[in-house]
């Protein structure tokens, strides 16, 4: 496949996992603690090809899993939050009872408790979707495990967002793509547009079937109208 002239990161399997420090979360000091957390997601956040460039891409998946769980959770927990505080001051607008708020309230506490499981779940699906699109683009030089690493410290750091009152998911939602395309081209080490592509083209198939769905169910309410 022609990537157009692109520069490519060049990759070297066999290259030591020493010259790959990690991101501090990975490290022996500060490791997994609220040091190492907050300098990770700094990292992450604004100067993303740094990170990818020191993150790990051998060794275990305890670290990258422990630390989309953590932050996920806690982005969840705020963004639940913020829905309830909407639904609160939009129920006292429209007169709403209590009664309505507070079964919509318990679904948020459900939503919060399997969160931890969704979240994994999400970004297994994620992991696999980005590297078939990357092996059916041109192919990636590291296995699917480097991915799912991606994943997870690129959605991680992006549900700090999820802190921001109503437009924090929508922020969450591009910067953590704009992550994944970092890390992808960083960790796989293919260029920049087969990157992006793998990351943004699975979304563009979701809009587009959502949006497909959403015309085949008005036509249908439609043509129920007398």
């Amino acid at each position: 496949m022609d990537d157009g002239g692109e520069d490519v990161v060049p990759v070297d399997i066999e290259r030591p996992e020493g010259l790959r420090v990690g991101v501090p979360w990975e490290r022996p000091t500060p490791g997994m603690s609220f040091a190492g957390l907050v300098q990770t997601t700094r990292l992450l956040l604004f100067t993303p090809t740094d990170a990818f460039g020191l993150m790990r891409v051998n060794g275990t998946m305890t670290a990258p899993l422990v630390y989309l769980v953590v932050l996920g959770t806690v982005g969840t927990f705020f963004g639940l939050l913020w829905q309830s505080w909407a639904r609160a001051m939009l129920g006292s607008v429209a007169g709403g009872n209590l009664q309505t708020l507070a079964v919509a309230n318990s679904y948020g506490v459900m939503s919060f408790v399997i969160a931890p499981f969704v979240i994994l779940l999400m970004a297994v699906v994620a992991t696999a979707v980005h590297h078939l699109f990357l092996l059916l683009l041109g192919g990636a030089p590291r296995p699917p495990d480097v991915t799912m690493r991606v994943v997870c410290y690129a959605w991680g750091a992006s549900y700090v967002w999820m802190l921001i009152p109503a437009c924090g998911g929508l922020v969450a939602t591009v910067w953590g793509a704009a992550m994944t395309i970092a890390g992808l081209r960083q960790a796989q080490g293919v260029p920049g547009g087969r990157a992006a592509a793998a990351v943004v083209v699975p979304y563009l198939i979701a809009l587009c079937g959502l949006l497909a769905l959403w015309t085949v169910m008005a036509t249908t309410m439609l043509d129920s109208l007398p």
